[in-house]
């Protein structure tokens, strides 16, 4: 028995790394997107005791930022898509590159400035002290 194990690590081992390897699945629709973010924000709002109202009123604001990166998503992955073909054009198309890369940072800039609406929106629905330790931990997690 020990035998059979012994050669079936390795065909295990390797299994376990191709599906490590694996891009996660994104999320195929606004409720997905939502439910994505809600499992963020609910230890979010556990990790500063928030209370029932606030996590009601920052689900609602889930509806709409779930919509609006469902969408960027979307965008994004129709940006990928043009770039992966244009690289594979014969002959290269320069000027094709040029207008991905001018829809690439018109993207990323409608991104920025959804993500600043959102922190905002979400300013208003938490106390001081709590956005405080939310930026306490992004600190401590990032660096």
């Amino acid at each position: 028995m020990k035998r059979v194990w012994l050669m079936l690590l390795p065909l295990l081992l390797a299994a376990m790394f191709l599906s490590a390897c694996e891009k996660p699945r994104d999320p195929q629709n606004v409720p997905e997107m939502k439910e994505k973010l809600s499992k963020f924000v609910s230890v979010m709002m556990w990790k500063i005791d928030a209370t029932k109202e606030q996590k009601d009123r920052m689900d609602k604001l889930l509806d709409g930022m779930a919509a609006d990166f469902f969408a960027f998503q979307e965008e994004n992955n129709a940006l990928k898509l043009e770039l992966i073909a244009a690289l594979g054009a014969d002959p290269l198309d320069r000027a094709a590159l040029d207008e991905l890369q001018k829809k690439g940072v018109d993207l990323f800039d409608r991104y920025t400035k959804r993500m600043v609406q959102a922190s905002g929106d979400i300013s208003e629905i938490l106390t001081l002290d709590q956005r405080r330790e939310l930026v306490d931990m992004w600190r401590d997690w990032e660096f």
